[in-house]
């Protein structure tokens, strides 16, 4: 990756965030619930019977209310755990039944308990629905993450899965800055529109 693309990916992200944790909390609340209604609305949630999903974290949209509201629908939960191995980040999923199964982790944010047995694998994530987090997008479905890599290398590594970003309108950039290590999303919602 070019020196000029990681500068200006480490500036656009310092910038993102701070709008995005400028929303007001009354409003962030109605476009998380106005988020939350249309990722319901979908087939691939209604169709899918294991929803990996991110525990959200520093103004992220809130995906509180997604993981009751899937567990209570009967399907199956997991959420990541974040490792380095030998200076490479990697993500591990792990089932959750409760919201008390997150405790904070790496960085504090909320990560699940290991547990015997929880831990899934690339095969029992195939044909899943990922939920992924993000800082800012583009109208190409393009994702800019946090600069670590976490999950361009877990979406790389496990193939036939659903990819859906959630995310604020101000997190909207016209085009983003890309590399040939960025994995593009299939949808990006937002609380106005879906982006197929």
């Amino acid at each position: 990756m070019s020196a000029d693309i990681i500068l200006l990916k480490k500036e656009l992200r310092k910038r993102l965030i701070n709008e995005r944790s400028h929303i007001d909390e009354k409003a962030r609340k109605l476009k998380d619930l106005s988020i939350l209604d249309r990722l319901l609305t979908l087939a691939e949630y209604r169709e899918s019977e294991l929803i990996l999903t991110y525990a959200s974290y520093n103004g992220e949209v809130d995906t509180c209310k997604l993981i009751d509201k899937a567990l209570s629908d009967g399907k199956r939960v997991a959420c990541p755990r974040c490792r380095i191995r030998d200076d490479v980040p990697l993500l591990d999923f792990y089932r959750i039944t409760a919201p008390e199964d997150l405790i904070p982790g790496y960085k504090g944010i909320p990560e699940p308990r290991e547990r015997q047995g929880s831990k899934l694998t690339c095969e029992d994530i195939c044909g899943s629905l990922v939920i992924v987090p993000l800082v800012g997008y583009d109208r190409a479905k393009n994702r800019l993450g946090y600069g670590k890599g976490f999950y361009d290398r877990f979406l790389a590594s496990c193939k036939d899965i659903k990819k859906i970003g959630l995310a604020y309108l101000c997190q909207e950039e016209d085009k983003l800055p890309v590399d040939e290590y960025d994995i593009r999303l299939d949808m990006i919602i937002n609380e106005m529109e879906l982006k197929l």
